[in-house]
């Protein structure tokens, strides 16, 4: 299973809701798609408290390869393992590359692979990203600002529309994960998750815990409405404008 998500667009979140250890696992970001094999500690530590499977894969490993390689890699030294013990396992990726589907045919092994696929209002993922930038650098091509953002949304959505065609995903909007109850029981649905209670929300990010309370809210629905600097809103409003295709497929009005 693949969230294939753009970031900022509440790829933890669902990660959070299909993850029931020992029952269900979602691997963060481990970067397949740009040749690495890149595992978060506590996930690694989750994994052996809670299910004891002991992966001897490095964490963070820097290496990078040829995607298809590294999918592989990942494929023989932590998916072979954990499946023995893990009734499903998942990834949330937020970048593809130009071998999405040459990494996806790996992962999958020859079998049907269930993906979900996220999208958010831009103004919100503009606003994410700007306050993310104070505290540390958002990687991006040119300095930060709605030209390079909302460039590098576009450039990523491209991909990711791709990726929806070719697999059929089940398409998600942020604010309907977050506002609808009927979208967490499709999803699982969809994915045929194991998990049936409330997963492991609050608990992959001890920042989100604290500001959602381990349930899922709708704090950050539409937070560009009550955003108080009126230079930040006008930058999100701007990048808002700059992605007709994007808010044609996912239905925001940004005019």
């Amino acid at each position: 299973m693949l969230i294939a998500a753009v970031r900022r667009t509440g790829s933890t979140l669902l990660a959070e809701l299909l993850t029931e250890l020992p029952r269900a696992f979602v691997f963060r970001e481990p970067k397949l798609f740009r040749g690495r094999v890149a595992l978060k500690t506590d996930d690694l530590e989750r994994l052996w408290t809670q299910a004891a499977v002991r992966l001897h894969a490095a964490p963070a490993d820097q290496r990078r390869e040829d995607p298809v390689q590294a999918a592989l890699r990942f494929r023989e030294q932590v998916l072979d393992q954990v499946v023995q013990a893990v009734e499903q396992i998942g990834i949330k990726e937020i970048r593809y590359g130009k071998r999405w589907q040459d990494v996806l045919d790996v992962l999958a092994g020859g079998r049907p692979l269930r993906v979900v696929a996220l999208g958010r209002d831009p103004r919100d993922m503009y606003l994410s990203l700007a306050y993310r930038a104070r505290e540390r650098r958002v990687p991006l091509t040119g300095d930060f600002g709605p030209a390079a953002v909302a460039a590098d949304i576009e450039r990523e959505f491209r991909v990711q529309h791709e990726l929806i065609k070719a697999t059929g995903a089940l398409a998600v909007r942020y604010e309907d994960l977050c506002s609808d109850p009927r979208v967490v029981p499709e999803i699982r649905r969809f994915v045929d998750s194991p998990v049936e209670g409330p997963g492991a929300i609050g608990m992959l990010k001890a920042k989100e815990h604290a500001m959602h309370g381990g349930v899922v809210t709708d704090r950050r629905v539409e937070r560009w409405r009550s955003e108080p600097d009126p230079g930040l809103l006008a930058q999100a409003e701007e990048v808002g404008r700059l992605l007709n295709g994007y808010n044609r497929f996912w239905g925001y009005d940004c005019a």
